[in-house]
């Protein structure tokens, strides 16, 4: 596969090879699968301690002790 000039372009690769030849079950199965293994990894990254589940402040700038940008 050459190499993608953007968002639709690849859209239209992945549309073209690869969605268009499968059964509408088989896009389920795989979105599914995916699904589980996003989960899956979240799950042990969670336990290992690499995922955070919380924050300190409400948002990222306040978590971080960053300054709000005064306009």
């Amino acid at each position: 596969m050459a190499d993608c000039g953007g968002n639709k372009e690849i859209a239209r690769v992945l549309r073209k090879e690869l969605v268009l030849d499968l059964p509408f079950y088989l896009h389920f199965f795989i979105i599914l699968q995916s699904m589980m293994i996003l989960i899956k990894g979240i799950l042990e990254l969670q336990e290992r301690g690499l995922f955070r589940m919380e924050y300190s402040g409400h948002t990222l700038r306040e978590h971080f002790g960053l300054e709000f940008p005064v306009v």
